[in-house]
């Protein structure tokens, strides 16, 4: 097959969802019974699953739910049997992949049926609130998961990517919770949203358990809905319902491509519509798949043998594998222009590039246009990463704002974004003074805009003036700063946890980066940000917030601001390898061990740890061997070890926050301190990992 190379994928590798305020409280009397487990002698007696729904079944280990909630959407499934049907029949492609991990992490095979609930099955599905795939992931979420977004890709819809997100989430919200429908209340709702519910509960000696929270109704109906699949699945004759053959094989296979290929090209090559093979390959965005930024693409696995033999022969009669090429907007050149000298038409290529109509692309963007005839080279990896900037939709609103000690009328129109002519006109002020106090009414715009980072000086203390964003909560900002919620709210004055967009908050001291503490570093070949954190002593956390990064992902010759007091970057030499404590060479796996841990904790990524040992999957023995690339950077394991360091607990503080400032998880603070629950003590001692 030349370049291209087939494997039979056979092991893969969540998102919270803004819902309605609509808050029911089920009167149902409800009952909870734990579902039998399946035991190796069972399954044994059983003999080999038929099919994948056989499979599914034998594996089911979540309670069974007893509620009327379950038997409405029992009816409701009943009296829609097409959408029923349509659903089962597009859960068969990616089914057998999904259980595979699902069992390979040793998860309840419900799991597997969740996308029933989430997407109906459909990689390509995107809510009102912008959650995407088969697992519908939020942008923040996604990212957070290592879900790639950007110009080419959205690895929110991938099959494979996803999945592998979407598990680990899961095992986070069960190690929080230790119980799975707290854990899917949690994936629906926001882990926050069900911590507080509970709270609330034992607060009133009510039981905590799913049944009893008080939730919007959506989480509320939740977990009937997968119980009401769950059903069918286990019993579809019952429910007059016939699953579709499901084979105990994979459907698709992965194809590694070293070299970028037209997703039609793609789909010509294999024999099978656009339509089909976009189904399999959701998550490109563009004509193009380019070879730099993702090498796989997946294909049915009966389809292989004809996409073979037609390479080969498109290979020999040199017809290019793809049409297109990038192009970086220059300043003062226009949409028309570079389509036109592209051979396109200005509609075509926003199109293309996904540029709604109205918005203007700024200079600098990386476009996708129509190549050469004559050039045949790939996209380049530093290309594939450039994005497409364009400029605000600026739609407007009115704020009243209040004067505060020190401000100027210039001050406040560059902190709200607007001319101090239009302070002047709308209020009819007369000259520029202002008192304390004194209430302005503003015409600002009403975009999303990085925050407002602007140092004042209030009774002689620094702060960071944050303007809150649509979607911030008070600990996301919290996190993003490095302060407490406390000290968050002590600062302004706020009694509970609401906020409101644009409003301003005042950022403690410990939140902000002194200019005069802070140093450059020019990102050179097989740098990590792990690596670099490590060398100058800072947290990734810190470095990333320093520069504003939304991911992990570097380029050579990228300038990083470094925030610390101890300029000497540490010696990159790494320790010999020890059973105790694992570095770059070869690394045994031990028990609990998963390639997301392992990639962590030297600071490479998941796909260069693949790539080295030739992984297809994500699957890991104890006792396997595994070379750890050059590049990477000794991360201690806070799974094993305390740093010695304790912090006292002060009121208001909760696990989630002193994790997010110390840079680690409740999981791991959790183990580090021997602790059954998330209730803490003030004053209370807590070792830091």
């Amino acid at each position: 097959m030349g370049l291209f190379t087939v494997t039979l994928h056979t092991a893969l590798w969540m998102p919270q969802v803004t819902l309605s305020a609509e808050v029911s409280e089920s009167s149902d009397e409800v009952t909870v019974t734990e579902a039998p487990l399946v035991t190796n002698s069972t399954v044994e007696q059983l003999g080999p699953p038929a099919d994948v729904w056989d499979r599914i079944r034998r594996g089911y280990a979540m309670p069974t739910l007893e509620t009327s909630k379950v038997d409405k959407w029992l009816a409701h499934y009943q009296r829609n049997p097409a959408y029923l049907d349509r659903m089962f029949t597009r859960s068969g492609r990616y089914l057998y992949h999904i259980l595979e991990e699902v069992e390979s992490r040793g998860m309840p095979t419900e799991l597997a049926l969740l996308p029933f609930v989430e997407s109906a099955f459909q990689p390509e599905a995107l809510s009102r609130a912008k959650a995407a795939g088969l697992w519908q992931f939020m942008p923040a979420t996604g990212t957070h998961y290592s879900l790639e977004q950007n110009l080419w890709r959205d690895d929110r819809r991938d099959v494979l990517e996803s999945t592998r997100a979407a598990l680990d989430y899961f095992e986070y919200l069960y190690g929080m919770f230790g119980d799975w429908h707290l854990a899917l209340a949690a994936y629906n709702w926001g882990e926050g949203s069900v911590q507080r519910a509970v709270r609330r509960q034992a607060a009133r000696k009510k039981p905590t358990d799913y049944l009893h929270l008080r939730m919007p109704n959506e989480t509320a109906n939740y977990v009937p809905k997968l119980e009401a699949i769950k059903r069918i699945v286990t019993d579809p004759a019952k429910y007059g319902v016939k699953l579709p053959d499901v084979g105990n094989e994979p459907f698709f296979v992965t194809v590694t491509k070293p070299r970028d290929i037209d997703t039609e090209t793609a789909a010509e090559l294999a024999g099978m519509p656009l339509k089909e093979f976009r189904q399999l390959n959701p998550s490109f965005k563009l004509p193009v798949i380019v070879a730099s930024h993702n090498n796989v693409m997946l294909l049915p696995a009966d389809k292989v043998d004809e996409f073979v033999d037609n390479l080969a022969s498109w290979m020999d009669s040199g017809q290019p594998l793809s049409r297109w090429t990038t192009y970086k907007l220059q300043q003062g050149e226009t949409l028309a222009k570079v389509a036109e000298r592209a051979g396109m038409t200005e509609d075509d290529l926003r199109e293309v590039n996904g540029i709604p109509k109205g918005r203007r692309v700024l200079a600098h963007s990386t476009l996708l246009v129509r190549a050469n005839a004559d050039d045949q080279t790939d996209i380049a990896a530093e290309t594939a990463d450039a994005k497409l900037r364009l400029s605000p939709l600026t739609t407007w609103r009115r704020v009243t704002y209040r004067v505060r000690r020190g401000d100027t009328i210039s001050d406040i129109a560059r902190r709200w974004h607007i001319t101090t002519k239009s302070i002047v006109k709308s209020n009819r002020l007369r000259s520029n003074h202002l008192r304390v106090g004194q209430r302005l009414i503003l015409t600002v715009p009403n975009v999303e805009r990085a925050p407002i980072r602007v140092t004042q000086q209030t009774s002689g203390t620094k702060h960071v003036i944050h303007a809150v964003q649509k979607g911030e909560t008070l600990g996301a900002i919290a996190r993003r700063y490095g302060v407490s919620i406390t000290a968050l709210r002590q600062t302004n004055r706020v009694k509970g946890n609401t906020i409101r967009t644009g409003q301003r908050l005042r950022i403690p001291t410990a939140g902000t980066v002194d200019a005069s503490d802070v140093r450059t570093y020019t990102v050179r070949a097989g740098d990590t940000i792990s690596e670099i954190a490590n060398r100058y002593n800072v947290s990734i956390v810190r470095l990333k917030r320093a520069n504003r990064l939304t991911s992990n992902h570097l380029r050579v010759g990228q300038r990083l601001e470094i925030p610390t007091r101890s300029t000497q970057p540490e010696s990159r030499e790494v320790q010999p390898t020890t059973e105790a404590q694992p570095s770059a060479g070869l690394y045994r796996v031990r028990s609990g061990d998963s390639l997301y841990e392992v990639a962590r904790r030297f600071g490479v990524s998941v796909s260069s740890l693949r790539s080295v040992n030739g992984l297809s999957g994500s699957n890991l023995r104890v006792g396997q061997k595994l070379v750890i690339p050059a590049t990477a950077q000794v991360q201690p394991s806070r799974a094993d070890a305390s740093s010695g360091e304790t912090y006292r607990v002060k009121r208001g503080d909760t696990l989630s926050s002193i994790a997010a400032r110390f840079d680690t998880t409740i999981a791991t603070l959790k183990r580090v301190n021997g602790l059954k629950s998330n209730r803490l003590k003030v004053g209370q001692r807590i070792k830091l990992p």
